[in-house]
């Protein structure tokens, strides 16, 4: 019957277009009356129903691809919010670059790169939007390159650092050495001016003695009575006792038996005195023993000059060895406060490894070099110090390529970090665009 409607429709179709209104509703009739009342009923009702059907479909179909945009959407606002966090993620790497910093930010940037896949397979090959997301993807790969690229640099900065840090150990070292060296020369430089010094000291003690030896004989002659010459002795016979054991030390040896003299003399007063025999006899043999010290008096003198003598030529001795002596601390000085020079520039440096910051550490490098050049003529004759100059040398040598060398690895980290961040901001415009 179906096929019998769909057969007769596009001839009625024609031969209606033709016919007045009268004549058509008579062909319609005559039409009609060949089916029964069911066929004429679905030759009425079934273009409604295909055209509900066609509308019913075509709903459908603009409701999947409502879904379909929909699901797409969310995705790349997921993916948005992702690349939001990896670039959080990728500013810590960089000021925190470790294994636990580099493993959370790849790990983010795999979960994207997943994330825009599983959105590239529910788009058509020729869907809008297909082509941002697919150089999104691209720009991902160049992102890890980045971040490869950053860890190695990382790698090497790390390793200049502790180059640096070694060569600063090294510098504080050598001032440890200069300042125990020039400690060393000090303390002999002042050995030698306080025994010159001893050396008149010593000489003025003995001359000393020699007057007192001979005001205690003048003073004993003087004395009227033997109480009163038993005084001159009892006040001075300890002071008698004490410059003879002073002289026996300061003496030089070929004049100690003076020291011998008076130690025999002082013994025989001493016991004189204890005896507390005034007679005549006794007196005169003190008048003898202090008549001695007159003889005392003269060689003692003598033996004053030659001290004198010595600590004159001990002096003018010294004036070589002093000159030399404050040449090495001076230069010994200059090379410590230029190694505190460097260390204050070299925290600096490492904290902003920058061209300028580098000049600055080279000119603070070279301070150093060059009074550990000045040690070569002032203290060649020092095995400490030429050793701190063999040592050092190299090692600032050392430092100054290190330094280079980080201002360049540095220059090169920041600008891996900031391609990525331009990528990173790229591939952020390509999603925006595409959930627009």
């Amino acid at each position: 019957m179906l096929q019998a409607i769909h057969a007769w429709t596009p001839m009625a179709a024609i031969l209606l277009a033709s016919m007045s209104g009268e004549t058509k509703t008579v062909f319609i009739d005559r039409i009609l009356s060949r089916f029964n009342i069911q066929t004429k009923v679905l030759i009425f009702i079934l273009p409604f129903v295909i055209s509900i059907s066609a509308v019913g479909f075509t709903g459908l179909y603009a409701s999947g691809l409502l879904q379909g945009r929909i699901e797409i959407s969310n995705s790349v606002l997921q993916s948005l919010s992702g690349f939001r966090d990896v670039s959080a993620s990728m500013s810590s790497f960089l000021a925190n670059t470790t294994e636990e910093a580099k493993a959370d930010l790849t790990g983010r940037l795999e979960q994207q790169r997943r994330d825009l896949d599983s959105t590239l397979a529910q788009l058509a090959p020729d869907a809008d939007g297909r082509g941002e997301l697919e150089d999104a993807g691209k720009l991902i790969d160049k992102v890890f390159v980045h971040i490869n690229d950053l860890w190695t640099l990382h790698a090497s900065e790390k390793a200049l650092v502790e180059t640096l840090q070694q060569g600063g150990k090294q510098v504080v070292v050598a001032q440890g050495r200069v300042t125990a060296a020039m400690a060393t020369m000090e303390r002999a430089v002042q050995a030698d001016d306080a025994a010159a010094k001893t050396m008149l000291r010593d000489a003025e003690s003995i001359r000393s003695t020699g007057t007192f030896l001979t005001e205690t004989n003048s003073a004993f002659t003087k004395a009227k009575t033997p109480e009163e010459k038993f005084a001159v002795i009892g006040e001075r016979i300890d002071e008698i006792l004490a410059r003879q054991q002073v002289l026996a030390e300061v003496l030089p040896k070929a004049n100690l038996s003076a020291a011998k003299t008076l130690e025999k003399i002082g013994g025989e007063l001493k016991a004189a005195l204890a005896s507390n025999d005034m007679s005549e006899d006794a007196i005169k043999s003190m008048t003898g023993q202090l008549r001695n010290f007159t003889q005392l008096n003269a060689y003692l003198g003598l033996a004053a000059q030659q001290k004198m003598k010595e600590a004159t030529i001990k002096f003018g001795e010294l004036d070589a060895p002093l000159a030399k002596a404050q040449a090495v601390i001076e230069d010994g000085r200059q090379v410590m406060a230029a190694g505190y020079a460097v260390q204050i520039m070299m925290a600096r440096f490492l904290l902003e490894p920058t061209e300028q910051n580098r000049m600055l550490l080279e000119q603070q490098f070279n301070a150093v070099k060059k009074f550990l050049a000045a040690l070569d003529k002032t203290a060649a004759d020092q095995p400490i110090l030429m050793q701190v100059k063999k040592d050092l040398g190299p090692a600032v040598d050392t430092m100054i390529g290190a330094s280079a060398e980080l201002v360049k690895v540095s220059q090169e980290r920041k600008a891996s970090f900031e391609e990525a961040a331009a990528d990173l901001n790229v591939i952020w415009r390509q999603l925006t665009t595409v959930a627009e």
